[in-house]
């Protein structure tokens, strides 16, 4: 047994002392498993980590509350009575709850007036939905807590008086309590004990209650936050809930919408993944041409460990321990690193929550990487031990690849059966599908076509006497193994760098979309009552440019596989385009126009994902009261930022009561007209907010984090990348170094070797970029439908900077190289290699 531990711990030390005698190479290799771990994990994580943040995100703001019970907006109801909530059916499902009177009012603070979100209960409830513990036992009837983000951006300390005003009523309260914000009580918030300050929001919700006995209305509430049992769901509970008729026509929330958050997940992680799929095969490209460059390597210490008497399985065990030892080690290095990119991540996103890989990925992550190393490893050591002592010794001989004629006819073959792939039949066979073999295809004529190009230089005949030296240099890297090593790890990175770009770009475009569809500045919602004088009001001032009104529900749901819409607008189509810059179909319009039966225009994902066609029928929940209301599919239009849906409820009488809930104003002089607005209309407890300084500046600064963050990711790989390169650069000038250090000896200036060194370079860079560029543009035909096979959808555009800035990197990254070897020329003694010959 001794001798057994002996023997082991000797060809570990074996193997330690060969891993440190080349560092460099040692440190690129581990590189290369650490991208192809880092890859694995992060792919197979992404999606997790991804729920992680948008489950964290209601987790934060909800907690334990699971569902939420509020009057709807296409009711007449203004709050309703929780008194039944004691009833046994309905106190069986609930374990607690929190009921509120809730209504944005505005304020007066040192005559400047704003809105706020007013929340009106017990000092109980509001510790439960806020995220400090209140210091107040009780609040007198003028006395309000509030936020700190309200306090700090209205110059409020404790003592300091505040007015809210609402109709004809109005009263004023002293700040007593500023509290952090956390949970639901956060933000342009504040909190007013309901029982004390009764009268003052039942004459702001409707002045006929002012003459009611506050007693009366005691468990009156216009929204309630519940904590459900463990063993009871949304849906059994809803159903009870809509059985007692005092809650049947009330609006129902889930917090935890498993559905919405997966829906959420796949929207912002399908290009990622998408790009990480091909990351993944590039890496492997790297590992398997630096293996090869690792096993070329070791061929002499081999001979020589055979020359000596030492068996072949006892070098091939060394070689075995090194790479596990490297493996080994880049995975449990890839596991942490993934884990601060994460957590990274996580907090600069701004999430309330943590992620850490999760037991069953970091096993699935493992396999999967222990199948690639086997298969990789394996594959290189079963070579090895096939070949002879001799040819070991052998430092490189002539390049064996294809013949002339089978690249040709391999590359025609493949170009045919990508175009017959672009076949509309075809897509109708197999669907998204062929993106995959598009794809595969393309990669396949990556290889082939610069093998080709490569190739056609053995078969010209150079005539001129100052480009013969050139071309036989030129033709002598031709029959070097490792110069096709380095040719092969040269598009590979030249095409990552399109990928990565094309990436950064499009989530830059992205952000643009979203920043300039929505052409209008200002929503005014919260109309109870004379919504038409309202609209003529405003129409005649003269700030307006354009006023509509609309209808405008969010989160809406569809019956196509769980799916929700964020936005849904009923509209006149005429105005659409005046609202809303989007390219929208003219037939789409048209059919919009078709008054005999209610339309809807989609995103195009209800198309490409789920397979929809004009003329088909979707089904959509809008609330309690209108449920899957059929609507006929009038058209298609680009759009993945934010679901947007349109339909013509306006032209039915079926649907007048939600006919009009809001009106979308576009103006000169948006600071001036909303605040006219609010002088006119704010008293009556109308809402008018500034749409892109609520909505779509914080969605911009959150998706700029995103594209940050994925940019940082995205860097990463690229160096990691570059790497690898500089590993087979190194690997090429040692292999071609003896061959330079004879033509150096017999004649030829070093000054002349880099002339034509340089030459050489900017040949290879040429076909490679040109090559590089091509395959990129048939991968990009082919992304947008493999996209869809991950359930969702992406508009992907390809600009003239992507192609333009790709080739600026690719030029950096080949200028690096030329310059490296260059360098090494310069350095390179000649009677090194004299001795060797």
């Amino acid at each position: 047994m001794k001798k057994l531990f002996n023997k082991i711990g000797f060809l570990f030390k074996f193997a330690y002392k060969n891993m440190l005698y080349h560092p460099l190479r040692t440190i690129l290799l581990a590189l290369g498993f650490l991208g192809i771990s880092m890859t694995i994990l992060l792919t197979g994580s992404m999606h997790e980590m991804m729920y992680s943040y948008f489950y964290g995100q209601i987790e934060e703001k909800y907690q334990e509350t699971d569902m939420i019970i509020e009057v709807s907006d296409t009711g007449d109801s203004r709050f309703f009575s929780i008194r039944n909530f004691n009833e046994q059916n309905i106190s069986n499902i609930i374990k607690s709850y929190d009921a509120f009177f809730e209504f944005d009012v505005l304020v007066d603070i040192d005559e400047t007036q704003s809105y706020v979100h007013v929340y009106a209960s017990s000092l109980d409830s509001l510790n439960h939905i806020s995220k400090a513990e209140i210091i107040e036992d009780e609040l007198l009837d003028n006395q309000v807590i509030v936020t700190r983000s309200f306090a700090d951006g209205n110059d409020l300390i404790i003592g300091d008086q505040l007015t809210l005003l609402a109709s004809d009523s109005q009263k004023i309260f002293e700040v007593i309590e500023i509290v952090e914000d956390g949970h639901l009580f956060s933000g342009q918030s504040i909190f007013i004990d309901k029982q004390t300050s009764i009268t003052f929001f039942l004459e702001s919700l409707s002045p006929a209650l002012e003459s009611l006995p506050p007693s009366l209305l005691t468990n009156f509430y216009n929204k309630v936050y519940i904590e459900l049992y463990e063993d009871e769901n949304f849906l059994d509970a809803q159903s009870i809930f809509m059985n007692d008729e005092a809650f049947e026509n009330l609006s129902y929330f889930q917090t935890y919408d498993l559905n919405q958050i997966d829906q959420n997940v796949k929207k912002a992680t399908a290009l990622f993944d998408a790009i990480l799929i091909f990351i993944f095969a590039a890496i492997i490209l790297v590992l398997e041409t630096t293996l090869l460059v690792y096993f070329s390597d070791k061929k002499k210490m081999s001979s020589t460990i055979h020359l000596l008497g030492g068996k072949k399985s006892f070098s091939l065990t060394i070689l075995f321990i090194e790479l596990m030892i490297i493996s080994v080690f880049s995975f449990i290095l890839g596991v942490i690193l993934v884990n601060q990119i994460f957590d990274i991540g996580l907090t600069y996103l701004g999430s309330f929550s943590t992620y850490q890989l999760s037991f069953k990925n970091l096993i699935w992550s493992l396999i999967v990487f222990s199948i690639v190393c086997v298969i990789s490893i394996g594959f290189h050591i079963f070579k090895f031990r096939h070949k002879t002592d001799m040819s070991l010794m052998h430092i490189e001989g002539e390049n064996k690849t294809a013949k002339l004629s089978t690249l040709v006819v391999s590359s025609v073959i493949l170009v045919i059966c990508y175009c017959l792939l672009q076949l509309d039949i075809v897509h109708q066979l197999i669907g998204a599908y062929r993106s995959i073999f598009m794809m595969l295809i393309s990669i396949l004529l990556l290889y082939g076509l610069t093998y080709l190009v490569l190739n056609l230089f053995k078969y010209i005949k150079v005539k001129s006497k100052k480009l013969t030296m050139l071309y036989l240099l030129f033709k002598q890297k031709l029959n070097k193994k490792q110069f096709y090593h380095f040719i092969a790890m040269n598009i590979t990175v030249f095409l990552v760098v399109f990928l990565l770009v094309f990436t950064v770009s499009h989530l830059q475009q992205r952000i643009d979309r979203v920043s300039n569809e929505y052409q209008f500045d200002l929503i005014v919602t919260r109309m109870i009552n004379d919504q038409e004088i309202i609209y003529q009001e405003i129409s005649q001032m003269d700030e307006v440019i354009a006023v509509e009104q609309i209808a405008y529900y969010e989160s809406v749901e569809t019956n196509v596989e769980n799916q929700f819409i964020e936005q849904v607008i009923s509209i006149n189509p005429n105005s659409i385009e005046t609202f809303f810059n989007l390219n929208i179909e003219q037939s789409a319009i048209e059919d919009f126009t078709d008054l005999s039966t209610p339309h809807i225009i989609l995103p195009q994902k209800y198309q490409a994902v789920y397979h929809l066609s004009i003329g088909d029928e979707i089904e959509i929940t809008l609330d309690q009261t209108y449920q899957n209301i059929p609507l006929q599919i009038a058209g298609f239009y680009q759009k993945e930022s934010i679901e947007l849906a349109f339909v013509n409820f306006y032209a039915f009488d079926a649907y007048k009561d939600i006919d009009t809930n809001a009106m979308i104003i576009d103006a000169d002089q948006k600071d001036v007209l909303e605040n006219q607005l609010i002088e006119n209309y704010g008293k009556q407890m109308v809402i008018i907010f500034d749409f892109n300084e609520q909505t779509i500046t914080p969605l911009v600064a959150q998706m700029y984090k995103v594209k940050n963050y994925l940019t940082v990711i995205i860097g990463v790989l690229l160096i990691s990348f570059m790497l690898s390169l500089f590993n087979h650069q190194t690997m090429l000038h040692l292999n071609i170094a003896p061959d330079d250090a004879k033509i150096l000896t017999l004649g030829l200036s070093k000054k002349q070797l880099m002339i034509y060194e340089t030459m050489q370079y900017a040949i290879v860079f040429v076909i490679t970029s040109i090559i590089s560029t091509v395959v990129f543009l048939s991968l990009y035909f082919a992304l947008e439908d493999f996209i869809t096979l991950f359930n969702t959808y992406e508009h992907l555009q390809i600009t003239r900077n992507v192609i333009f800035i790709g080739f600026v990197i690719n030029a950096l990254i080949a200028v690096m190289l030329m310059s490296y070897q260059i360098h090494s020329i310069k350095n390179l003694k000649t009677i090194d290699y004299i001795r060797t010959f």
